[in-house]
């Protein structure tokens, strides 16, 4: 993997985890914060897998274009919406596992 690819995979998982921090106060009647962490890991793994896929497809898309990219001047904004997007898509996959598992969003922590 080339510096450049691996560097876009670390900036995609650091984005995930910087995420997972500002996450909100997810909440369900009965029960505890460690069920609560729990709960949370599981859908944090669960984005992770389907984020680590998207990033390999990213660092492909970048590796194709990138001497393009970098020739319109447009390379560090490409590589910036790829990684929002994936950012994006891990926040969601949380959201909706944990939604899924009977917790609620509280106020943001």
């Amino acid at each position: 993997m080339r510096a450049s690819s691996q560097a876009l995979v670390n900036a995609a998982l650091l984005a995930l985890c910087l995420a997972a921090c500002a996450s909100p106060n997810w909440q369900k009647a009965g029960a505890s914060d460690a069920d609560r962490k729990q709960a949370l890991a599981e859908c944090q793994a669960e984005a992770k897998a389907a984020t680590d896929r998207e990033a390999r497809i990213d660092q492909d898309i970048t590796s194709t274009f990138q001497q393009d990219w970098q020739r319109t001047g447009v390379a560090e904004s490409r590589r910036n919406l790829l990684r929002d997007r994936t950012r994006a898509l891990g926040e969601n996959i949380v959201e909706r596992c944990m939604k899924s598992k009977g917790w609620l969003r509280g106020p943001e922590s």
